[in-house]
């Protein structure tokens, strides 16, 4: 017959192998983590490649770090495909004239910059923000950040970027092909010859030329400061918000 006792230490024991194991499974974790955001800083793309989609396991094995990867993956892709124009000003002229002082120079910067394809392992980041299963709203409580950043033609068919900041983003060309951009920022991002088919865009919000000069200085980098879209694309049918 087990006696009470016996019962009990099985039940301690069991608890302590349960603890035991816990602990090393997050210490585990938190060296994968550490080992994948080294990896990111290499030379070498394929080590890059690896320490992408090691973070990609981590968020899917933890729960707790999973928003964690995501920030961190995102600013991966803002610090290195990033849109940085550059501006000159007067001194001593309004700041509403300092505005539109601004847009040639401006403009030149990020014709130049609009030229430059990603890179693999930018694609990579965005391979896994596209098949994460989780939104913002759904999951995540905080949009992912992607603003001022060089997307052009990126593979983003299917993504759910719902809330996503993409402003200032080049899109140009990117395949968004029955990707949800419901409620996301495009201001002033530029969506020339993006596929947009099926694409959900329902209060999502942009910029266009009657936008004020005090909203374009004061968030964006140029004056005037519009969302460009493909020809013929109607933001107001798809249900899109304007920026005033």
């Amino acid at each position: 017959m087990i006696s009470v006792s016996s019962v009990i230490a099985t039940i301690v024991a069991g608890i302590g192998l349960f603890i035991t194991y816990n602990e090393n499974n997050e210490r585990l974790i938190t060296d994968r983590f550490s080992k994948s955001v080294e990896q990111l800083g290499n030379d070498k793309l394929e080590i890059r490649l690896g320490g992408i989609y090691s973070l990609e396991r981590i968020s899917k094995d933890s729960a707790k770090d999973y928003w964690t990867v995501m920030e961190v993956l995102t600013a991966f892709v803002r610090e290195h495909a990033k849109v940085t124009p550059k501006t000159t000003e007067k001194q001593n002229t309004s700041s509403s004239q300092k505005i539109i002082e601004k847009t040639a120079s401006t403009q030149t910067s990020i014709d130049l910059e609009q030229n430059i394809p990603i890179s693999t392992d930018i694609q990579a980041v965005l391979t896994v923000i596209q098949r994460r299963k989780r939104s913002f709203g759904y999951g995540e409580d905080n949009p992912l950040d992607l603003r001022d950043t060089n997307l052009q033609g990126a593979r983003l068919d299917s993504a759910n970027l719902r809330g996503a900041l993409l402003v200032d983003a080049n899109l140009r060309g990117a395949l968004l092909v029955d990707t949800n951009l419901q409620g996301a920022y495009l201001d002033s991002a530029n969506l020339q010859g993006a596929s947009l088919v099926d694409a959900k865009m329902e209060k999502a919000e942009y910029t266009d030329k009657s936008t004020s000069p005090e909203t374009c200085g004061g968030y964006f980098k140029n004056y005037p400061c519009p969302t460009i879209f493909p020809p013929d694309f109607d933001p107001k049918a798809a249900g899109m918000v304007l920026k005033k």
